[in-house]
């Protein structure tokens, strides 16, 4: 039994959720290094959303095991073997579409000069970056085929706009904090980054689930 109590146990959660956060970053690093940084990144990306989120579901059900550090490398291993393939074909897709916007807006500003063009442009980029957003925390909860995640993160977007604000909030003030402690950045940047996403994903993810039972 736990009897750390007050300051003590305050002291102590903190201490565990900054070197989790740093052996997390580490773990990100090295396995992005494994894959080359071009195949390794998005497996090692997907791998620590879903670290992150099994700790949030801890979080909720404080029966479930609680991680250490050997099941940050164990799961690390495993499920970035287990899904380097179907991360790196979410990864691509979203980065490849994310790059024909930039050219469209690039052709826009150029060639077209059309306000309504931009502006429609604009819509569908924001719709990009939010099932963007949501295609890892949706792949982290449930198996699906490829491109019905992003049907069910463009689903979870439109039908939760209140969660993205709060993600972009979220993320926002993070980028405000690196801005400030740029070291912070540096020893635990992914994480930081991946934990509002996750929060506010899981928030939604529960949200959906209750009023499909509901019904």
């Amino acid at each position: 039994m736990d009897k750390r109590t007050g300051f003590v146990k305050l002291n102590y959660n903190l201490g565990q959720v900054i070197l989790k956060g740093v052996a997390l970053q580490l773990l990100f690093i090295l396995y992005s290094l494994r894959g080359l940084i071009i195949f390794g990144f998005f497996p090692a990306l997907f791998t620590s959303f879903k670290i992150v989120y099994e700790e949030l579901l801890h979080y909720y059900d404080k029966e479930r095991k609680e991680l250490y550090f050997s099941d940050y490398q164990s799961m690390y291993r495993t499920f970035f073997k287990k899904y380097f393939t179907e991360t790196n074909k979410l990864g691509w897709m979203i980065l490849i579409v994310g790059l024909f916007f930039l050219l469209d807006f690039k052709m826009s500003e150029t060639f077209i000069q059309s306000s309504i063009f931009h502006l429609l442009l604009l819509i569908l980029f924001s719709l990009y970056l939010g099932v963007s957003l949501y295609v890892f925390p949706v792949f982290s909860r449930y198996e699906m085929k490829t491109f019905h995640y992003f049907k069910q993160a463009f689903f979870i977007l439109i039908s939760n706009i209140i969660n993205m604000i709060a993600i972009v909030i979220g993320l926002i003030l993070i980028t405000l904090i690196f801005t400030i402690f740029p070291v912070l950045s540096l020893v635990m940047g992914v994480p930081l980054l991946i934990f509002p996403i996750s929060w506010f994903s899981l928030q939604a993810f529960m949200r959906i689930e209750e009023a499909n039972m509901a019904e």
